[in-house]
């Protein structure tokens, strides 16, 4: 059954506990903890702070901070000061970061010395943001805005009260996206969308209240904890112990040892199991299991750089099939340094190896791979290239009846035989077949997937094909492909032919 009476601003859930329980731990890390009445205090102190700072109702408060209790602090000072809360991913790169800082409008960054210089960087001309600074007691020499200690606002008398007025229904937060199908976007909540969840979800399912002392290892930046560690636990009064860190690594020092050694055995079972399907289905291969803690696509993105070739599952539930899930895929092939294959869809030994082609010098990997493929599986290739007037169109509109398909369409396939030349010399065993489409490139590549045993694609080039592997193509192949689908990079350290006959 819903609690619905969980449903108020937090400000005013807040203070209910700092009345009632003002003592109680409400959230711990490494280095500080907090008790309800010290955080109530705390964030009226910056949240009033921030008014007289002249920083306006609705303004984006961006807060990049890792997991820390300052970064709790920092969600409720934005709601405190009748602001939108804008949490970032503290891994966020330049490019993301100076991005969502103007996507955003934000006029507050809250953040710590470990991330100053990136964002004084991304604040270049901006001296009329509010900053901030976390875990300093100095104000670091250089160019960009002023920071301000964060701690000496934390603690002394603001010159304003705490706003505290801002409705369940107002805009509370922006949440950006991963920008897996292009630039990150952000998108709104209010306190009121949260809470829902917590009122009928995390409290009547999991029975959430202020008994329970919560470990939080995961992201404190992500909607899950924007949601449960920060709303679920304000509005129940529970106690949290933050851990630092992104990474599994980072989070058995926490754990009891008995969770942390179950875990261990139920990974080496996996292993086990792994092990012994691999040495069924090739039992001249020398199979090494090795178990390692860390996060998966952190870790093989890792040992990517100095493997020929890794082969994971596209996802899965239970056994070890579970241990790689979509988003280890997605990441392997992002940024692994070796060819990359996702293993969904059947496994068909009699179909054809087929190669997306986008007549570039980037795509050379791709094609040699694949013709190794098919050499070594002795079936035939089939390279697929793909053209489209799109471009044409929304150049010469007025042209587009005057353009010569054909001929378009004649020279995109003497250039596809040209880029196949070389490769027919090396493997003239290989049957090769050469299509070309005046089509999408997913649509084509997943159309000729459904009777081939093996999908390779380059990771970036230009044409059809172009930044396969940073896009809405790639996420389409490996997230729809019927078949297996190898993605090749280019650019690193080099693809070895060799790989593709594993």
């Amino acid at each position: 059954m819903a609690r619905s009476e969980l449903i108020r601003p937090l400000p005013e859930l807040l203070r209910v506990h700092a009345e009632r329980r003002g003592d109680k731990l409400a959230y711990a890390d490494d280095h500080r903890e907090v008790r309800y009445a010290e955080l109530e205090r705390r964030t009226a102190r910056l949240a009033g702070h921030l008014a007289g700072l002249g920083v306006p109702r609705g303004a984006r408060v961006v807060i990049l901070l890792g997991n820390r209790v300052e970064n709790v602090e920092s969600y409720l000072t934005a709601i405190r000061a009748a602001a939108v809360g804008v949490p970032v991913n503290p891994r966020s790169s330049d490019a993301e970061l100076a991005h969502i800082l103007r996507d955003s409008g934000a006029t507050v960054v809250i953040t710590d010395l470990a991330h100053w210089a990136q964002v004084r960087t991304a604040l270049a001309g901006r001296e009329d943001v509010v900053v901030l600074l976390v875990g300093t007691s100095e104000i670091p020499p250089g160019p960009g805005p002023v920071p301000r200690v964060y701690e000496e606002l934390a603690t002394a008398d603001a010159p304003e009260p705490p706003r505290d007025d801002l409705g369940l229904d107002d805009v509370a937060w922006m949440l950006y996206t991963s920008g897996t199908t292009g630039l990150p976007k952000g998108v709104l909540s209010t306190q009121r969308s949260c809470l829902w969840s917590v009122s009928a979800c995390y409290v009547p399912l999991l029975g959430l209240s202020q008994d329970d002392h919560v470990l939080w290892p995961l992201p404190l930046f992500h909607s899950f904890a924007h949601v449960v560690c920060v709303h679920g636990v304000i509005a129940t009064g529970a106690s949290v112990r933050i851990v630092d860190g992104l990474a599994a690594d980072d989070v058995p020092v926490s754990l009891p040892r008995d969770f942390r050694e179950a875990l261990l055995d139920q990974g080496s079972e996996a292993l086990a199991a792994a092990g012994a399907a691999a040495g069924e289905a090739a039992p001249g291969i020398d199979v090494r299991p090795e178990l390692r803690t860390g996060t998966a696509a952190e870790w093989l993105v890792r040992e990517s750089s100095s493997t020929d070739l890794i082969v994971l599952g596209s996802r899965g539930l239970g056994g070890f099939s579970g241990l790689l899930v979509g988003s280890v895929a997605v990441a392997l092939a992002h940024h692994g340094h070796c060819p990359v294959v996702v293993v969904r869809g059947r496994t068909e030994e009699s179909g054809p190896v087929v190669v997306g082609v986008d007549n570039s010098a980037n795509s050379d990997d791709a094609i040699g791979f694949a013709f190794e493929a098919a050499s070594s599986r002795g079936v035939p290739l089939v390279a697929v290239h793909t053209w489209n007037d799109l471009v044409l169109e929304q150049a010469w509109p007025v042209m587009r009846m005057e353009l010569d398909f054909d001929g378009i369409a004649e020279a995109e396939a003497r250039a596809l035989e040209g880029r196949l030349a070389a490769w027919r010399e090396k493997y003239p065993h290989v049957e090769v077949s050469a299509q070309t489409y005046r089509a999408r490139p997913a649509d084509r590549l997943l159309e000729a997937a459904k009777t081939a045993q093996l999908l390779v694609v380059g990771s970036r080039g230009r044409g059809g094909f172009a930044g396969l592997c940073l896009g809405s193509t790639s996420q389409a192949l490996i997230q729809h492909s019927p078949c297996p689908v190898a993605v090749i990079r280019t650019g690193d350290e080099g693809t070895k032919e060799s790989s593709a006959s594993a």
